[in-house]
Parts: structure tokens; sequence; C-alpha cells
């Protein structure tokens, strides 16, 4: 027998069977764990400490030792993650007393014993269970993709084809971390070509054995394929699940587990996951097809399931590419946003004493928006070129990088489907050429697909721990993981080694961090935290605390607090920390006014000193040394309505703190750029340039237009398009035929159908025009708006009607009077009637509640004109009717306690909540959705799919992404929406009054504020307006000039160029 065993590898042991009885007290019962058709399998424990499996083959008279050599000699040549990994064997060949015919004989007997590691999660057909329970999703697809693997190996990557021919749950094994490994190769064959072969002997487990075999006994590939589509419906379904995949059609027994997989996750389930389940299925389906040559291969399933681990090959799979045509079959949201600059922000760097705007380097490719960046260190960035993907760029080596030919940027860009995540560039500096990078196509996306929010990119490690090396890694914040507390913000830090690309939460469990900075040591990372505190609906000054934590959590984060009221740290030095901090104080008529400085603490003494005077304005510091700060000041507050002077532009300076009174210091930005703002500087070069970030207005001339496009994002929901518009209030006829919005300055309606895109309505006097909204019936061609001072409840606002708006002749009709507070009209499906709020009859304070016009044409003028829908001392408003008119969705203050603040933080009522009204019974009210607990909240403009299954809404409910200080705004002159999320309605069962949902699904993942809905029918305009990234260009024939240009006629940007609205403080 010895000599038919292939040459063992030098970590294959040989145990005696003395040994072996030894560990499993002579093969007894109670060490017993798996039984098979050829042997019983027991686990055993070495002298080492070492867990072992140990399969013990029969006694069966006439078995000669072929199955043992045979699986012995397969299994010394696989070495496999998800292969049953063998660690030794026993081959005895003894003598044993037997009685035969009243006489005893001594008979040869083998004993032959395979040993293997051993998995402590068992055997997979332990863990089939259907959707509702068991498994979570994730570890599903990691049993299903490494078991896949596995196979491909066996099929592919031997010197010839391993078919296993006996694939089924109770031989894939599991280890303590769930990882799949396939075992039991008692059956397996070597198969030197890719033929079909015939057997008589009879292999494999009914129910696993694919039709031709049964019927023909043929063997090839697709055997083990068939097989493995069985397993993986049962992984997807369940034993049940799977039942009833024969009694289903496919796009049936599809639409059934997808469904039952979204009950089971509700609203955490992210478009990633969406997509894998979608993708598992099909495979599943495919490979148990009767016909064998329509099953792909296992190499195919392979690379499709690669595929969906990437976010742009998800989308450009071949599996994705047959859903495209379908994947937006709920429709479309369509959402504006305020504070994103018209013209894209990019990333620059001037040197530490600039004297002209020539010295200024763009260190990115100028592809969309660019922003927050930092400066790779050489050391980090030598690990990171040595990245497969990164080596095949012109073959830089590490001399290249110490001769400074190239250096590293980790940046946020928005090139990739509108997410506003990390990627790195790589600056050649001796030709100036730069190329991007996303951190999926370095590390993989395992840890970087799907929807999500990426920050304050930085490098951590790169230090020994004793003879322990602590390699160089990405420190950042994600938005990634999904959170269900309301109102909690979702930015956690997590670390990804440069090196394996292995990636670990850093933040706590239930703790929530922003902005991570690394100390120079690469040691410690101090992030401003909400740990101590929930955000308490606060849009300017988070008035956050700084902690500090290690990099390397081998020992312990040993994470503690080390600074109260302070936000964006930055290392001086090990042992000093720079941080913002804001300053409030009240001015008349209650508001709020909040300075900002920068601030230096000494971890040794635990002093703090004020860096910059308290007569400017300074945030987001960037530590140079223990003494030097680069930081983003304002000298001199402006109000909106000015053409600001050059101390009134956000620019970048430089302090130290060692300079002598008086001294001033230096200034950067003032050099190159006046009269524009200038974004979150970091250091490069040493200390030797500052980089920051700023909009590109230098590309533009006095009176230019910038072109409105329509964006398409990434949407976590597989079937409902998302997409964002360069407008304010868009709205969408029903059919989708139309689109309509606002411009920026609340002057003109803008209308985009087959004719293109233009102006319908230029407003010149002194009011503002707002939230329009077309009339659900499309042959009416209508489109509401709403005249006045807008928000402000004391002023009066009225409703118009712009009749034929897509018209050549459009027709303007007052439909409101009174002097009242009238806005966001929504008509009925017919189009007869409309429904809004007033605050008419709302006494002296100004209550705001529901009526409805009942002639949608005429307005006031007609007969018996209107009814009042809700009525009490609170706010109604953002009303919308549903499709199918049974239902007026619309965000209320009714739910507000009594002992809260009249106002939220200064600005408005706080405490909306979303509710619905029906408009034949209107004591019919039913709270479907809130910020639950006695927090503020501000759910607002809700608005009904056209299934009317489902309610998209603006709301805070995920707090804060970034630093609200670091972005273009520095006085808040609106109440934040948040992000779009979303809510299924039980329509069935929508009597139970205040039975609200308490699940909801965001949709959004941005900094900027991301406001008023509108979703759609899938057909947008014309057939050419499907192009996801058609642009509705403003006309070039336009005479419409903005009432603020984006750049005044003497140089200078305006506010309107850092996405600022013209409008005060509101009251909804």
């Amino acid at each position: 027998m010895a000599n038919n065993l292939e040459h063992t590898s030098a970590t294959m042991r040989e145990f005696t069977l003395e040994l072996l009885k030894q560990i499993t007290d002579n093969f007894s019962e109670e060490h017993i764990i798996g039984r098979g058709g050829y042997g019983v399998v027991y686990k055993g424990v070495l002298d080492d400490g070492e867990e072992i499996a140990l399969k013990k083959l029969h006694h069966i008279p006439g078995l000669d030792d072929a199955q043992f050599r045979n699986e012995f000699n397969h299994l010394m040549r696989v070495q496999h993650p998800n292969i049953t990994r063998l660690v030794g064997y026993c081959y005895n060949l003894g003598h044993q007393r037997i009685k035969c015919d009243d006489e005893y004989i001594f008979a040869h007997v083998e004993e032959r014993v395979l040993c293997f590691e051993y998995l402590q999660g068992g055997s997979l057909d332990r863990h089939i269970s259907d959707e509702s329970c068991g498994l979570d999703w994730h570890t599903r697809f990691k049993i299903i993709k490494g078991v896949c693997e596995g196979l491909n190996y066996l099929h592919n990557g031997c010197k010839d084809p391993i078919y296993h021919l006996d694939l089924k749950p109770a031989n894939i094994l599991l280890d303590k971390n769930m990882i799949p490994k396939i075992g039991d190769f008692g059956l397996s064959r070597l198969f030197p070509l890719a033929q079909t072969y015939v057997t008589i002997k009879i292999v494999g487990t009914l129910g696993y054995m694919p039709p031709e075999y049964i019927e023909r006994y043929q063997i090839t590939s697709k055997f083990d394929v068939f097989s493995l589509g069985v397993i993986i419906i049962r992984i997807i379904a369940g034993d049940e699940g799977y039942s009833k995949c024969a009694d289903m059609s496919s796009p049936d027994f599809r639409e059934h587990v997808r469904e039952n997989w979204e009950k089971r996750m509700e609203a955490t389930m992210s478009w990633h996951t969406s997509e894998q389940i979608e993708m598992c299925i099909e495979i599943g389906l495919r490979c148990v097809e009767l016909d064998r040559e329509r099953r792909p291969t296992i190499a195919e399933i392979v690379d499709e399931l690669n595929k969906v681990d990437s976010a742009e090959s998800s989308l450009a799979g071949q599996v994705t590419k047959k859903k495209n045509l379908y994947s937006e079959r709920r429709g479309r949201i369509v959402f504006s946003t305020a504070y994103r600059p018209p013209v894209p922000f990019d990333i620059f760097a001037c040197p530490f004493s600039p004297s002209c705007t020539n010295e200024e380097l763009h260190l990115t490719d100028g592809v969309s928006y660019n922003y927050n960046g930092c400066s790779i260190p050489p050391a980090a960035l030598k690990t990171l070129l040595k990245n497969p993907k990164l080596a095949e760029e012109d073959g830089t080596t590490d001399a290249d990088v110490d001769a400074g030919h190239v250096s590293g940027l980790i940046f946020v860009s928005e090139r990739n489907d509108g997410l506003e995540i990390l990627h790195i560039a790589l600056h050649f500096n001796v030709d100036s050429r730069v190329k991007v990078f996303a951190l999926a196509d370095i590390f993989g996306a395992a840890n970087f697909i799907g929807p999500r929010l990426e920050d304050s990119g930085c490098i951590g490690g790169g230090y020994n721990v004793g003879s322990r090396m602590v390699g160089h890694s990405l420190i950042y914040t994600s938005t990634k993981e999904p959170v269900q507390q309301c109102r909690s913000p979702w930015t956690v830090v997590y670390k990804t080694n440069l090196s394996t690309g292995k990636t670990e939460r850093l933040t706590p469990q239930g703790v929530f961090d922003l902005s991570p900075a690394v100390s120079p040591s690469g040691k410690m990372v101090a992030v401003a935290s909400f740990q101590s505190k929930s955000w308490n609906g606060e849009i300017e000054n988070l008035k956050t605390d700084i902690y500090v934590m290690n990099v390397d959590g081998e020992d312990g984060l040993g994470r503690k607090l080390l600074i109260k009221n302070g936000g964006w740290p930055s290392w001086g030095s090990d042992n000093i920390i720079f941080f913002h901090r804001g300053t409030e104080k009240t001015l008349p008529f209650n508001m709020v006014e909040t300075a900002w400085g920068v601030f230096r603490y000494k971890i040794s003494t635990e002093e703090t000193m004020e860096v910059t005077p308290k007569e400017l304005d300074a945030v987001t510091p960037a530590a140079i040394s223990e003494t030097k700060v680069a930081v983003a000041t304002i000298r001199q507050k402006s109000r909106f309505d000015n053409v600001r002077v050059e101390v009134q532009y956000r620019h970048i300076e430089i302090f130290d703190t060692n300079n002598a009174p008086g001294m001033q210091p230096v200034q950067i930005t003032q050099k190159t750029r006046p009269k524009t703002d200038h974004y979150n500087p970091f250091v490069r070069d040493n200390g030797g340039r500052i980089g920051y970030h700023r909009c590109r207005s230098d590309l533009l001339q006095h009176g230019d237009h910038i072109p409105s496009n329509l964006h398409k994002i990434v949407s976590p929901v597989k079937d409902v398009g998302l997409y964002r518009v360069s407008g304010l209030s868009p709205t969408i006829s029903k059919d989708g035929s139309k689109l309509a919005f606002v411009d920026g300055e609340f002057k003109a309606v803008w209308v985009a159908d087959h004719r293109g895109l233009r102006i319908v309505y230029d407003y010149r006097g002194p009011h503002r025009v707002f939230s329009p909204v077309w009339n659900q019936n499309p042959d009416k061609d209508i489109l509401y708006v709403c005249i006045g001072t807008s928000f402000n409840a004391d002023k009066t606002l009225e409703i118009y009607a712009i009749n034929n708006a897509s018209g050549d002749v459009v027709q303007r009709q007052r439909l409101t009077y009174g002097g009242y507070n009238n806005a966001f009209p929504s008509s009925s499906p017919d189009g007869s009637k409309f429904v809004f709020r007033s605050t008419r009859d709302g006494g002296v304070k100004k209550y705001k509640n529901l009526h409805i016009m009942l002639e949608a044409e005429n307005g006031q003028s007609g007969i018996g004109w209107e009814t009042r829908l809700t009525k009490g001392p609170w706010t109604d408003t953002h009303c919308q009717w549903s499709p199918t008119g049974d239902w007026i969705v619309f965000s209320s203050t009714r739910g507000k306690p009594r002992d809260a603040d009249e106002l939220d933080n200064g600005l408005d009522p706080g405490y909306f909540s979303v509710y619905l009204v029906k408009p034949s019974d209107p004591m019919v009210v039913i709270r479907v959705m809130d910020s639950m607990g006695d927090l503020g909240g501000h759910i607002n403009h809700p608005v009904f799919s056209p299934d009317g299954r489902s309610i998209a809404v603006t709301a805070d409910l995920a707090a804060v992404s970034v630093d609200p200080i670091s972005l273009p705004m520095f006085m808040h002159a609106v109440r934040p929406y948040g992000d779009i999320f979303m809510i299924d309605l039980d329509t069935d069962n929508l009597k139970n009054i205040n039975n609200f949902i308490k699940g909801f699904r965001r949709i959004t993942h941005s900094r900027y504020e991301c406001g008023t809905p509108a979703w759609t029918t899938t057909l947008m305009a014309t057939a050419t307006d499907l192009d996801a990234q058609a642009q509705w260009n403003m006309l070039p024939n336009t005479t419409y000039t903005p009432a603020c240009p984006y750049v005044h006629l003497y140089g200078g940007e305006s506010w309107h160029m850092t996405g600022h609205l013209f409008i005060p403080k509101r009251s909804c």
C-alpha cells in the first residue's frame, strides 16, 4: 500500500493506529461527529492541542484500498482555502483473530484513516433554513462563493480535473468563521480531458444527481454544477423553498425568494445585497437546468460572483445587463440638492509663500467633483505601489518615490455614479500626469461597493511593536453599515490594510465618529465623536468631543476622551492636537451666531490655547508642526446680498504659536485667487506646499450659464431609479414626460420635455417663486407654483396655475386670495381639485392646516371653492394626493410634546412626522413614520410611489455625515433636510391608527442637503432621455441671466457659486 501512495508533503504526518485509538478512546461512540457511506468520522485532540477529524473507513468485505488511495491522492494534490485540509493519515496492516466455522483464524486487516483539520462549524446541512431565520445573507453569500471557488479549483486548478460527484451540504464543512470547505472525496474521479464519460457504477446522492446521470449514467463537469445548483437554492431558500422551485416558474420563484429576503432584512437590505440575492437565485436556477448544455461552467459562475463584488462590474455584468431594462419598474426618484456648488470642486496646492496664480499646482485629473485631499506619505505609497493594480502603472519603483518623481493623494470624488467616495491619485511629477483609482480597484469590492459616503482618508501604521510590524493602513469614515436608530449618524471609522486589503472597524459598536486624523508616528487616531451624546439636530456647531485610540487594536484600542467640545482634530506631534471649536452668542430676536476659532491642545499637560484671533472665524486646521497650523479663515462676515470683498471669502492662512504678538499669519490663497473660497487645507511635501480644494470658477466668465444636468445616482433599491437634478423642488408629470423646477434664486420656472429645457415663467418682482407641482391629469398641462415671501408664515403667499405650461402660449392664473400663507398644492388623480396647506384660520400663531380647493382650474373664484381637511394648533404641510385618490400624505408637528421648545435650534418647530388622512373621511388620520422618542426630527416632503406602495421623504434620520462647517456654507439659512429615505406601506392594513412604520431605507448618502423628492414612472420625456447620462442643458439662445450671477462682472465668486440659497431662516 505504501508504494501506491504518492509522495507526501513535508507537512503531511503519518500517524500510528495506537495514537489514533488513544485520542479517540479506541474510536468510541462519544467521539463520533459524523457518518458516511464509506466510514465514520471521529474527533480527536493531539498532544499539542490541535483538534483533528479522523475519517476511519469501514471494513467492507471485498473492498480493496482503491477508495482510500483515491481520496488520499486527491487530497494530496489540492491546496485551497475552500477544500478540507488533510493533515495526516494512517495505514495499518495487521492481523486479527476471527472465528470461522467454529475455528479461529488470523486474517489480514487493513485499518485506513484519513486525518483532516477539525472544522468547528460542522457540516452545512445543519445550517440549512429558509429566509426567515438562520444564517444572515452575508454568511450565506460567503458560503456560496466559497463553495464555488473550491469547486472551480477542483475542475480547473489541478493538473487534471477532479469531479467530486457527491457534492451536497453534508460534504461541505464550515470553520469557526463559517468559511466553507469541500470534503469527502471518496467518489472523486480524475478526468484528463473535458469529455463525457459513462459509468456502470452508481455514484452520488439522490436529489443531487443530474438527470443525464440518472437516465444514462453520463458524467461530465456539469454533474457537479447540477449538484451545486441544488446546494445554492437550498442555501438561499431552505429545504422548503427548494421544494417550491419545481412548482413555480423561474420568474415567480425569483420574486418569491427576493420578497422573503426583503421581509427578513426589512430596511437593512442594501443595493449590493439585493444584487447578490438576484445573482445567486439566477445562478442556482441555471445550474439545475435539465439540459446540461444550458448550465454554466463553474468558471463562469465564479466570474459572475466576482462581478457582483465589483461596483462597476455588477452594473456592467451580463446578468445585470439583462435586468437593467426592467431595473426601474417602480419608477424614478428625482431630487434636488442644496449647498452643492454648480461648478465642480477640485484640489490644488500652493507653495508656503506663493507669489502668483501660476504657482498653484493641480493635483487631480480634473474629472468630476474632487475634494478633501490628504497626501500619502512616501513609505505608505511604496506599499501601495506593490499592489498588482498599481504595479502596472509605468513600472514605478521605490526609487521613484524617494526621488519625488511620483506622489500620492487620497481624496473624495463623485465620478462613480455620483457616490461621494474615496479615490487614490498618483501624480507623476515629470510629465504632470495623474492617474486615479477607486478603492474597489485596488483592494477589491468586498468592502467598497454599493451606496455609501466615504470621507476623511488618511494613513496610519508603519511602525513596529516589538518584533511585530504594524503595516500601513488607510483610515477613513464610511456610512456603509445601516443604522436603524432614528436621527443617529451612520459615520464609522474603518482601517484597510494597504498590503492585504483587510478592513476592520475602529469605531466601537453603537458609537459614531467623524474626521479621523492619524498622529505623525502612525500609532494613534483622533476622531470627533458623538460618543458621550446624541445628535440633537444642530446643523452648524456639532459640539462633538475628541477621542483618541490606537491604530493597532491587537492589544485593545485604548480609546479615551481627550477634548470636550472640539472637532476636526489634526496632530502637530504625538503630543499636540489642533482642533476647531464654535462659540455661540445670542443676538436680538433670539438668533444665535457662532464664532469659530482654532485651538491647540497639549496632551502631556492638558493645556488648551486659542491659536487664532477672536476677530476672525477659523476652521478646519491642518497641523504643519507643533507650533504651525494651516486653517481656513473668514476675516469678515457678509450678508447674502453682498458683493463680497476679499476679506469675506474663505482663505487659507498659516498661524504660528511662536510668533510674537501682533505678527501677521502667512497668507496663502489671498495671493493666488483673492476672490475665491478655499476649503479644508492639508499639508503636502512636508509643509513645503499647502493643499486645499476650491470651485473651478477660473473656467467661467461673468454671465456664463452653467449646464443643468440630470445625474444618475446609484440606488439601493434595485427597482427604483435615483436621479439628481440641478434645480430646486423638481416635479415630474404623472406620465413622466415633463420635468419642472425652479432656479437657485427662486425667480424662474424651468420645464424640460420633448422640446428641450426652457424657462416658462420668469418672475421679475420682489417675491419668490417656489414649489412647482404638476396637475396629476396630464391632459390638463397645468403647473402650480407658489409666489410670495417664502417660508415666513406672517407674509402673504399665494398659489398660481401656469396653464398650458408646456405649450407655446403660457398663461398665469391666481387661485388663492385673502392674504394668507398658502403653499404646497397637490391635485387629485383626476385633476379636478387640489389639497394645499394654509394659515387660514390659523390664529395669531399662524398654525397651518390642510384645505382642499374644490375647483382646481378656477380656484377661489369658483363656487363652494374650499373645504377644510385638518384642524389643530400645529403645522400640517407638504401634502400630496395618492395616485389612487384614497389618501393624502402630509408632514405634521401634531405629535410634538407640549414641553418641547417652540423652535428646534432656533429654526423651525421640529418634531415633524408623516401622516395619512382620508379625504373622504378626515377623521381617519394615520401616523406612518416619525423620529420616535423625544427627538425633534424633520421628516418632510413625503411623496407616493406611482404604485402607491411606498413613500419617499427627505429627513434627518441619519443626522449628519460630515462636519457641516467644512462645507461651502458659513451661515445656515435653511433647515437641512438631510437625505432621501423610503418606507414601504402595508396598504392592506392601514386601519390601525398610529401604527407607524419603524423601518426605513436610506436612499441617498450625501454631505449636501437632499430635498423635495419627486417620484415618477419610468418613462421620462422621450426615448432619448432614457439615457441615464442625458443632459438637460439650458438653451444657448436664452436671454435669461441669473439674478445673482456665478461670477461677478469685476471678478469674484458669488454666493451662488458656493451653493448657498438666498432665503432667510424659515418656518415650514
